[in-house]
């Protein structure tokens, strides 16, 4: 069947003129290259703002690293933050810092010619939990021609509040969207809820799916396959 893709329209405004210092997580196996977010860096820099990567080679220690900057980008990690870098990262947010974690949910990589399949699960958990927001289970989807991208996978997710990180949103295509569970005693806001009719895709389970939250200054997606570069 030949498929006519949704149009895909609008234009994301980077606030210009505050020249700020962005750091982008690298050293906790991320699932990125840095080519797969160009897009990113490139608008960053055009809008003003400067970029730089903690890595192995870097040499940026958390604890005394982030002062130096304003906003932390944490792109699908799958090893865990250890606890003095979460209580950097927690100093940082009190301070003022901004962050942003990309997460999602656990799942099957095909192996190579020699090699099982393995499982690729989001491995800072003990990171977001701080914050009283967790990454959920499972993968979403939902097969209403209406409610994804030509992909029961490719789901859409509309605005939940009037916040200055939804202003003009309508809707957000996630490809491989998980859900968030916040825990009951955390003030974290739902921003982003999947369209009616999703499921999670284990569990076949209908349900209203949080894919947006925000405590404080840190705000977690469950997905990451939205930053890269389009094929």
């Amino acid at each position: 069947l030949l498929t006519t893709p949704d149009p895909e329209s609008g234009e994301i405004t980077i606030p210009e003129g505050d020249n700020a210092r962005i750091l982008i997580d690298a050293q906790h196996d991320n699932e990125f290259s840095r080519a797969e977010i160009e897009p990113i860096i490139e608008a960053l820099f055009a809008a003003g703002h400067t970029v730089a990567y903690a890595d192995s080679s870097s040499g940026i220690d958390y604890s005394e690293g982030l002062r130096r900057y304003d906003a932390l980008l944490v792109i699908q990690p799958t090893d865990p933050f250890t606890e003095a870098e979460r209580n950097a990262v927690g100093n940082f947010t009190d301070d003022g810092g901004r962050v942003v974690v990309l997460a999602e949910p656990t799942q099957v990589r095909a192996g190579g010619s020699f090699s099982l399949p393995s499982a690729v699960s989001f491995g800072a958990d003990n990171l977001t939990a701080q914050y009283g927001i967790q990454i959920g289970a499972e993968q979403l989807y939902n097969v209403d021609d209406s409610a994804n991208d030509n992909n029961f996978k490719s789901i859409y997710a509309a605005p939940s509040s009037a916040v200055d990180l939804t202003a003009g949103v309508e809707i957000i295509t996630f490809d491989t969207a998980g859900y968030l569970v916040r825990s009951p005693a955390s003030d974290a806001e739902t921003l982003f809820t999947a369209v009616a009719g999703t499921r999670g895709l284990t569990s076949r389970r209908t349900g209203t799916y949080p894919t947006v939250a925000r405590s404080g200054n840190l705000a977690v997606v469950a997905d990451a396959s939205f930053v890269k570069a389009s094929e």
